[in-house]
């Protein structure tokens, strides 16, 4: 007797541990910083990099409600003297120096150059009083401060997003993405993906809070 039935394809849990790390445990702070960790190294080269990639991903936000990608052997201590921002203030019409500060201890390829220098050209038809690059921190943004409580910041990394913060923005700029994106900062930052039609959404959210 011929009968419908849905195909099913079994699939064997992993077992990737969850692995849980706090640089400092001594009492009575008033910030802790905790990290969480898949207990799995993903290599590139495997042809399963991609699905296992986002399987692992899956389960750090099931579980934990945010999620990042870092270097295996990152170390929890190094990783947060990256949030330690110093920027570099510079004129609009110094995108040259700009793009040597952006690039600093890197060998960028020529698109890249050619695409960091597109997105300097688009902050500067913003019309900003100053172009920012950070050294270290929110790492490898650079931005266009429009006024004293307006500023949009971009990365050139793949994957990253256009932040425009607003009141307390030098405040904001020192939190990691995973931080930003935990809705603890309400309403103080915008961010657009860079997807079609991304410039004019930028255009458009500095126009309203100019």
């Amino acid at each position: 007797m011929p009968i419908k039935g849905y195909p099913k394809e079994q699939i064997a849990p992993t077992f990737y541990p969850i692995k849980i790390d706090c640089v400092d445990i001594k009492t009575q702070q008033q910030q802790y910083v905790i990290a969480f960790e898949i207990g799995h190294v993903l290599n590139k080269n495997d042809r399963s990099f991609n699905d296992e990639l986002l399987y692992c991903l899956n389960i750090l936000q099931e579980n934990i409600g945010v999620c990042d990608v870092e270097k295996a052997g990152t170390k929890l201590s190094d990783y947060l003297k990256t949030l330690r921002v110093s920027w570099e203030i510079l004129p609009p019409e110094r995108t040259g120096e700009a793009l040597k500060l952006i690039f600093k201890g890197r060998k960028p390829s020529q698109n890249q150059i050619e695409d960091t220098k597109e997105r300097l050209q688009f902050f500067n038809s913003l019309k900003p009083q100053k172009i920012i690059v950070g050294s270290s921190g929110f790492s490898r943004y650079f931005g266009a401060r429009i006024n004293d409580n307006l500023v949009v910041f971009d990365n050139m990394d793949y994957g990253n997003a256009v932040y425009i913060m607003f009141k307390k923005w030098k405040e904001l700029s020192k939190k990691s993405r995973i931080e930003l994106l935990s809705g603890r900062f309400g309403n103080n930052f915008e961010r657009v993906i860079h997807t079609r039609g991304w410039k004019k959404k930028v255009r458009e959210i500095i126009k309203t809070r100019r």
